[in-house]
């Protein structure tokens, strides 16, 4: 069925796309990436400044393949030649994206990098779906929103309705449990009021063992080494676009 027949209905399904992972490029991952140096014929460590190995997290932000904009405190020169690459990449996502009108674009996985990078990709894109006369809404995900009440990116974000026309909740999944992900939703939804925006899920983790979500939740050891599970889950905690909050 397409688009135009699903609008009749009143039915939309929206598709986001994240643009960058940074889990892509550090790590074992990092190490088959056709960006890596050692996988393509385009550049060198010496041309672009992009090692070969990253093995730290990625949390960490050491890869500087996400500090190739102009401005940003790590960018060198020499990373214009990766950002060539990087806007022939996203100029070729877009040929295929942009006829669709149910497209949601948001730059980043979790990320950790300041957020230049992704405005950069915001305005890049924004300014590609314009030269087509085509309306595009665009966001990141930041790391950080799992305690949303202390991330200074989300606040720039909501701060900025024009670059953010919505808001990516995501992470409010990550390192909360139970009432918490919908107490952080309701608490972020409170502040566009004054600007007011869709707010958009893509995660659904259950509540954690580990430190980020998932899975069972932990509690003592039963004395055999086991662990005992309670059998509660999550509250609700998705805000899909176009939904009241």
């Amino acid at each position: 069925m397409n688009m135009n027949k699903l609008l009749v209905l009143g039915l939309v399904l929206l598709v986001q796309i994240e643009v960058w992972d940074r889990f892509d490029y550090s790590q074992d991952n990092w190490l088959k990436h056709p960006y890596n140096p050692t996988n393509n014929v385009n550049y060198t460590t010496a041309d672009t400044g992009l090692a070969t190995a990253y093995p730290a997290h990625a949390w960490m932000d050491r890869q500087p393949f996400f500090h190739t904009i102009p401005g940003m405190a790590r960018y060198q020169p020499r990373h214009d030649r990766v950002r060539h690459y990087q806007e022939r990449f996203v100029a070729q996502l877009l040929s295929h994206s942009l006829p669709y009108g149910h497209v949601l674009y948001c730059m980043n996985n979790e990320t950790s990098t300041h957020q230049a990078w992704g405005q950069h990709w915001m305005k890049f894109i924004q300014d590609k779906a314009r030269e087509q006369g085509v309306l595009v809404f665009t966001t990141d995900m930041f790391d950080d929103v799992y305690a949303p009440q202390k991330s200074a990116k989300l606040k720039q974000a909501i701060d900025q309705p024009a670059l953010y026309p919505f808001i990516d909740v995501s992470q409010v999944n990550s390192r909360t449990f139970n009432e918490d992900h919908w107490n952080n939703i309701f608490w972020i939804a409170q502040q566009v009021q004054t600007t007011p925006r869709p707010l958009n899920n893509t995660k659904i983790y259950s509540d954690g063992q580990t430190t980020w979500g998932s899975p069972p939740p932990r509690t003592a050891s039963n004395g055999s080494g086991a662990t005992s599970l309670p059998g509660r889950r999550h509250a609700a905690s998705i805000a899909p676009v176009g939904a009241s909050v």
